[in-house]
């Protein structure tokens, strides 16, 4: 008689469970006698992990509570934390990449780069495609920081500020609608330049400037010693209804850029020396002979210029009654000129067809960008404030505890 050999359980087991996995058998008699094994069995097959260590321990440790809940042995229950896990490192990746787009956006729109450039940049580089909104609604996260730049607290008093102004057309329902930008530069009795501000409004000049002088007083401007500004004529009552005691003068350099503007040719460096000679004389006296010979040469080739140097003489010569580093003071700086151009950048950033607060928004962007890089101190200082102590005594030696 043959020997039987012993049943080896475990064999049993692995080849059972390996069979049930890959369905190569049925498994009859469930309610039968084979009911335990197949309990077993079944319990075993439905832990993928259980065998795969060589960890008896785990089978009880790890068996599932209820063999009554519907399932399949193909269908394994899912592990929840797998495919969570999965999602947030996917989400963690688009968020990561949406920061990227977001800085790189903010970025091109600091230097100036229009929006049309700035969405094909972004689309090259990562591979998305950006609509103009959504560009807008990016840049959008600047306007809080434009506010309060706008709305920050200003020095009481200001050696001098200059208030430029510029006319600018925008569509607007199909329609151009002209819009005025006034830009406020200001010196500090530290001697620092800085844009004080920027206001874009429909309102005439004289119905705006009351709300320009408001918006300075509120946020701390109690005295300002010199005001230049193009036309004064009808804006100096204005002024001196704010600030009683402030100076108020026509910006020569404004003058200078009307007057050159449409000369050309060999005509435009030898008039322009000739007429800052008129306001770089050291005295009064000396720009009235100078003025005499300006005249005499360019009266018959350009009399529209010099007869509105000769309507706007008393207000332009108005500093003359300055010491001279005052005197060169009030004839403007290089702040005061990229502020004008400041503008036309963001024109060009925009363009027509865009709304006053993406205009503003592009001032304030470009502004941040002047001020970062710009040298912003005065040259002789020392010695300016000591003259503008002189002309202006206690109103700068209550302010300037340097100033005896």
């Amino acid at each position: 008689m043959e020997t039987q050999k012993p049943f080896n359980y475990e064999l049993f087991r692995q080849q059972a469970v390996q069979q049930l996995r890959t369905g190569e058998h049925n498994v009859p008699g469930i309610q039968g006698l084979l009911a335990p094994v197949i309990k077993d069995l079944l319990e075993s097959a439905l832990l993928p992990d259980t065998y795969s260590r060589n960890e008896p321990n785990n089978v009880i440790a790890n068996k599932p509570a209820d063999l009554n809940q519907k399932t399949t042995l193909f269908n394994w229950p899912l592990d929840n934390s797998r495919p969570n896990r999965y999602l947030r490192r996917t989400d963690h990746v688009e968020e990561t990449n949406r920061k990227r787009i977001e800085k790189e956006i903010l970025s091109l729109y600091e230097q100036g780069v229009p929006y049309e450039t700035i969405a094909h940049q972004i689309n090259v580089r990562f591979k998305e495609l950006i609509d103009i909104d959504t560009l807008i609604n990016t840049t959008n996260q600047l306007l809080p920081q434009m506010q309060a730049w706008l709305k920050r607290q200003l020095k009481p008093v200001y050696a001098c500020i200059w208030v430029t102004d510029k006319a600018i057309q925008l569509w607007s329902e199909s329609e151009l609608h002209t819009i005025i930008s006034y830009n406020v530069v200001g010196i500090d009795l530290e001697g620092n330049r800085d844009i004080l501000g920027h206001y874009i409004t429909n309102k005439s000049s004289i119905d705006f400037w009351p709300d320009l002088l408001y918006d300075l007083k509120v946020r701390g401007m109690k005295d300002p010693l010199i005001v230049c500004f193009e036309n004064i004529e009808k804006i100096k009552p204005i002024i001196n209804q704010v600030y009683p005691q402030t100076q108020v003068h026509s910006s020569i350099m404004h003058q200078m850029q009307h007057s050159l503007l449409h000369i050309k040719g060999n005509d435009l460096p030898k008039l322009r020396k000739a007429l800052q000679s008129v306001y770089k004389a050291l005295s009064l006296i000396e720009s009235v002979e100078t003025w005499k010979t300006v005249k005499a040469v360019w009266e018959a080739r350009y009399p529209l210029i010099i007869s509105q140097w000769e309507q706007n003489w008393d207000n332009l010569m108005g500093p003359m009654i300055y010491p001279d580093l005052v005197r060169k003071m009030t004839q403007g700086n290089h702040l005061v000129t990229t502020c004008q151009e400041l503008l036309v950048i963001a024109t060009k950033i925009n363009g027509l067809d865009t709304t006053e607060t993406e205009l503003l928004k592009s001032l304030y962007i470009t502004s941040r960008q002047v001020l970062t890089k710009q040298k912003l101190g005065v040259n002789k200082w020392g010695a300016l404030i000591q003259q503008l102590a002189v002309v202006f005594g206690e109103r700068i030696a209550k302010n300037h505890t340097s100033i005896i």
